[in-house]
């Protein structure tokens, strides 16, 4: 969700999170990689990869644990 707060200043960016996540695709901990440089819009974006699902890179055969890039972009619209 866009930050009303974000909004009403007219603020816009992209924010990309590191998603680290347990051998079974559950998220382990989320974290900004890259800020938008506005507060708001980095916290909405690692709310918003918190609560997506992910599925787990396989290993020879195996689910493993692993990192991925969420990419959130704020356009102000």
């Amino acid at each position: 969700d866009y930050p009303d707060v974000a909004r009403q200043e007219g603020a816009t960016g992209t924010v990309e999170v590191k998603v680290t996540l347990t051998v079974g695709g559950a998220v382990a901990g989320a974290s900004v990689y890259k800020s938008s440089g506005n507060p708001a819009l980095d916290n909405a974006a690692v709310k918003a990869a918190e609560q997506s699902s992910y599925a787990p890179e396989v290993d020879a055969c195996q689910t493993v644990a692993g990192s991925y890039l969420f990419r959130a972009d704020f356009t102000g619209q």
